[in-house]
């Protein structure tokens, strides 16, 4: 009986009672509410998912909805939603600064006597290319700096305590609040300017990604030939970065080890040679170009071809 009060005692009383069928009604019947972050409304399936991580995390499902977000398949906090993870795990964190600079400060309920420090600056925000541009590193400096510190600190100190969920949403590419909550895309590129697929990349992630989507009837269907209309002229910078390229340019370079948000950011201004706030600033053609430098499945194919020519020859 002890065993069974003290499981009981880690989730919250409507958890415990509610069965999958009726936590699948209940993710229905929230998800019509037109309070709820954009993410959620009319998405049950994202409701419940958001359900299970905050079973996970020990927080209440309505906390989970507003503090928990997928961005690119991978679950992100806000960084007040992190600081209480490490708090709630019995561990001590400090945070001080101002709009020039932030320090966040962990020590282990289990090491009391060694002190986990991380200081972020603006010569370091502006070193890891976040500074470009009129985004919120510019409106918010203290508060962008605060998250950074806090994150960072807690994945070297505590991992533990964060049950995966270890990034903010912009660590992760998202335009955020001061508040560190993602908003929509600002620029979205309009469907008929995203660029098909090429045969160099034909065995890349970014190909594997446009035909999932394509699948699940997210990308609109191609018209047929009677109905397409007279093909214009357009720039290569009309075609901007697609949500399937820029999760494509993630999974090749979490593949590659390269995983901080601030790494990933600085490796695409390096590859494609200027700086860029967001995913979306990138052209189409820029995007191809990280994913190729990225991705080996891409490297190693054009070698390959070339050497078939070459022997034909």
């Amino acid at each position: 009986m002890s065993n069974e009060l003290a499981t009981r005692t880690d989730t919250t009383p409507a958890q415990q009672a509610m069965t999958l069928p009726q936590k699948m009604e209940y993710a229905k019947a929230l998800a019509s509410a037109s309070l709820l972050p954009r993410s959620y409304q009319q998405q049950p399936g994202n409701v419940l998912l958001a359900m299970e991580l905050g079973d996970a995390l020990g927080i209440p499902p309505i906390q989970a909805i507003n503090d928990v977000h997928v961005i690119e398949g991978k679950p992100s906090a806000s960084a007040n939603l992190i600081g209480a993870m490490v708090r709630k795990a019995g561990h001590k964190l400090r945070v001080n600064g101002d709009d020039t600079y932030a320090t966040a400060q962990v020590i282990r309920a289990d090491d009391p006597d060694f002190t986990f420090e991380v200081t972020w600056t603006l010569d370091r925000a502006k070193t890891a290319g976040l500074l470009s541009g009129k985004g919120n590193w510019s409106k918010y400096p203290a508060a962008m700096l605060k998250a950074r510190a806090i994150t960072e600190v807690a994945r070297s100190a505590c991992p533990d305590a964060l049950y995966g969920v270890v990034y903010t949403p912009e660590e992760l590419g998202a335009v955020v609040t001061e508040e560190g909550t993602p908003v929509a895309n600002p620029n979205p590129a309009p469907a008929r300017q995203q660029p098909a697929p090429t045969p160099s990349a034909g065995g890349s992630r970014i190909a594997q990604a446009r035909a999932r989507s394509q699948a699940k009837g997210t990308a609109p269907s191609a018209p047929s030939q009677a109905e397409a209309p007279a093909p214009e002229p357009e720039s290569p910078a009309e075609a901007m970065c697609s949500p399937e390229q820029w999760q494509a340019i993630l999974a090749a370079m979490t593949e590659q080890g390269i995983t901080d948000g601030a790494a990933q950011h600085a490796a695409v201004v390096d590859t494609i040679g200027r700086n860029i706030d967001q995913p979306w600033d990138m052209t189409a053609a820029e995007a191809e170009k990280v994913i190729a430098a990225f991705d080996p499945t891409v490297a190693a194919e054009e070698p390959v071809q070339g050497e078939l020519v070459d022997e034909q020859a």
